[in-house]
């Protein structure tokens, strides 16, 4: 597994995620990962708004880097920290 660095631009105001560092098996699972720990893929478009939940950007629009090789007690899919900018 790898540690993998995220970020997006989408959502650049307060109270959104700007990067998070995640473990994952490779980059297109690594674009799966919502920074608060669940998975982006999941249903996170707002069809009220037309925009991606919890300060988060689509995971087609995240950008991933390759960092590292995870520790051994690491799990996939896991954040390992992320930057939240706070309003």
């Amino acid at each position: 597994m790898n540690l993998y660095l995220l970020k997006q631009t989408e959502n650049p105001g307060y109270d959104t995620y700007r990067s998070a560092v995640v473990v994952a098996n490779s980059e297109e699972d690594a674009k799966k990962i919502h920074p608060n720990g669940q998975d982006a893929a999941k249903n996170w478009w707002s069809t009220s708004t037309s925009k991606w939940y919890d300060g988060w950007a689509h995971p087609d629009n995240v950008k991933v880097e390759l960092i590292g090789i995870a520790a051994d007690h690491l799990q996939p899919n896991q954040v390992v920290c992320c930057i939240f900018r706070h309003g």
